[in-house]
């Protein structure tokens, strides 16, 4: 039998509960995903390590599943800290799949909050960042 990694199953086993409608316990896997990962690339009290790998993934997941049980302030969260990553990181940022995907989402949160300036302006920014076939 293979070996597969835990946290490639429980990303999977979110997936497929969000699938089925079955949001809160998706969000246990997500949650539970995010927790750990974050865990894992935290350094060592004085070493300085970049980190192996950001759970961006599973935040673009956890917030549409947050969007879909009309939570929109935790799904908000989610897309912006998804954004917020790219922004941070030391290279300019650039066309990427999961950053157009948060900006598409958290341009739904809120549209759906009323927010339609915000919405509009995240609209335009899945545009800038992502090749057409994404943006759309």
């Amino acid at each position: 039998m293979p070996y597969l990694d835990p946290w490639y199953e429980r990303f999977c086993r979110g997936q497929s509960l969000a699938a089925m409608g079955k949001y809160e316990e998706a969000i246990e896997d997500y949650d539970w995903l995010i927790g750990n990962l974050e865990m894992r690339i935290r350094p060592l009290p004085g070493h300085s390590l970049p980190p192996r790998r950001l759970p961006l993934g599973e935040r673009l997941c956890r917030g549409e599943a947050c969007m879909a049980l009309q939570r929109w302030e935790a799904a908000a969260g989610d897309f912006t800290n998804v954004i917020e990553s790219f922004k941070r990181s030391s290279s300019a940022v650039c066309a990427n799949q999961l950053l157009v995907s948060a900006y598409k989402e958290r341009a739904q949160v809120y549209q759906a909050q009323g927010k339609h300036d915000l919405a509009a302006q995240d609209r335009a920014n899945a545009k800038k960042y992502g090749p057409p076939e994404l943006a759309n």
